[in-house]
């Protein structure tokens, strides 16, 4: 998870949510009645939270504006059909109680069908009515500084930063690690969390080896921004040395 701080609302998004209000009950319909409607939205939220990225190796299809990379796991979306892990707009707060935060901006996150699916709407409605703070929120400007990396045979798990210094902190980042899946293991290697970041990780550190000094800091630069899949995991193994 990186930080995606938020910025204005684009001044379309007041004209949408417009024309979502239900007249008769007062409540806003979600996904937009218009499919352009939520085709703009969902190209806005990707380039905020990464997109459009490149091809990947072997990758030949040229990527839609509307991919981008998701905001809790940091893998990229795609918008093909059939493909392993399509996009989604999320609610970080749920709009099942709280109808009128469906088309606030700094409520809307672009995330991945799988994430979506494992935050598990229920846990999060639970927490977040008696703490509006529970969950580490990828808007806030320091959403990254909750979590480090722990390499081993399992793969590349995401843990709370020992270096937060607060047991409230500590939980918030353990809670969100949890209820978000974001150390998820099944069958299916797509969701293989663990695997995938270990396998990016120790990729990316082979590849550091074959390269001079000059060439291995231009690689690293290019895949610690947002543009890219595991920014914040490749951020972490240039500081903890795990890259050098």
């Amino acid at each position: 998870m990186h930080s995606v701080p938020p910025h204005s609302a684009p001044p379309y998004l007041h004209g949408i949510k417009l024309q979502n209000l239900d007249q008769t009950t007062g409540r806003f319909v979600w996904p937009p009645n218009n499919i352009e409607d939520y085709a703009t939205l969902m190209g806005d939220l990707a380039k905020r939270f990464g997109a459009p990225r490149l091809p990947g190796l072997g990758e030949t299809r040229k990527p839609d504006e509307r991919e981008g990379i998701c905001a809790y796991c940091e893998r990229a979306c795609s918008v093909a059909q059939g493909r392993a892990n399509s996009n989604t707009v999320d609610h970080f707060n749920p709009r099942n109680g709280r109808n009128d935060l469906s088309y606030e901006w700094t409520n809307l996150m672009y995330v991945c069908k799988k994430c979506n699916d494992d935050k598990q709407d229920g846990v999060f409605e639970d927490s977040l009515k008696t703490d509006p703070n529970a969950y580490v929120n990828p808007r806030e400007s320091s959403s990254e500084d909750f979590f480090v990396f722990i390499v081993d045979h399992s793969g590349c798990r995401i843990m709370p930063n020992p270096g937060l210094g607060d047991d409230a902190k500590t939980d918030k980042a353990d809670k969100t690690i949890r209820d978000l899946g974001l150390n998820n293991v099944n069958v299916i290697i797509n969701r293989n969390l663990p695997v995938l970041r270990g396998n990016y990780l120790n990729n990316l550190r082979r590849i550091m080896l074959t390269l001079d000094p000059p060439s291995r800091q231009k690689v690293i630069q290019a895949l610690s921004s947002r543009r890219c899949e595991y920014s914040s995991l490749v951020l972490w193994g240039v500081q903890s040395g795990h890259l050098q």
